[in-house]
């Protein structure tokens, strides 16, 4: 892959994926975090087409023009929801998007809270993708194992700098009732979850 289109899906290991895709393409790697993925509007940074790779929080479909791969990280989805509310909830970002808002202003649950960003993997960020779409996905809670495989598949070396991927948030105290609803509400994205960790272990057998 010399050219290729990063989607970072919230929670997902995308910041570290970051610094170390910087690492490797020094200029040659752009940092789009220009949208707000959820409301739709794409907004382009200049002279796109210079960069080698585009990494950001967008809709993998805004560089469909470009017909370069898309490559991605997953975590499981009630895992990664859990992880965005309790982040979001404690340290609301400072260019909120409308869902972030009406979290911080009316205490919405973790419940309600994936009702607002249900199925965001499926819908947002990969939407219209299947598993087979993607030139690489990654999975989070194999970080170092899958960085390896990318970078063989890629041909690129590690940063020797690079820190072993430590997940520091478990599954916590959560009503089992409330997990029981936020795996009824992002069903999709745990389907597409389950297949793409199929595809990538078919490939490792």
């Amino acid at each position: 892959m010399n050219r290729f289109v990063s989607v970072h899906i919230p929670k997902s290991a995308g910041t570290t994926w970051l610094k170390i895709l910087a690492g490797i393409y020094g200029d040659r790697f752009c940092h789009d975090n220009r949208d707000v993925p959820h409301d739709g509007a794409f907004h382009y940074p200049p002279m796109v087409e210079r960069y080698h790779v585009i990494h950001g929080h967008f809709r993998a479909e805004k560089y469909r023009h470009l017909g370069w791969p898309v490559v991605t990280w997953l975590r499981h989805p009630i895992d990664r929801i859990v992880s965005q509310y309790e982040f979001q909830r404690t340290r609301p970002a400072k260019r909120r998007d409308v869902h972030t808002t009406c979290l911080v202003r009316a205490r919405l649950s973790l419940v309600e809270f994936a009702q607002l960003k249900a199925n965001a993997m499926t819908e947002v960020y990969l939407r219209g993708l299947a598993p087979e779409d993607l030139a690489f996905v990654g999975f989070q809670d194999r970080f170092d194992a899958d960085l390896r495989r990318f970078g063989a598949q890629a041909g690129v070396a590690i940063p020797a700098s690079y820190r072993s991927y430590k997940v520091r948030w478990r599954r916590a105290d959560i009503r089992r009732v409330d997990l029981q609803a936020v795996a009824r509400i992002m069903r999709r994205d745990i389907q597409f979850y389950r297949d793409a960790r199929r595809r990538a272990d078919g490939r490792e057998a």
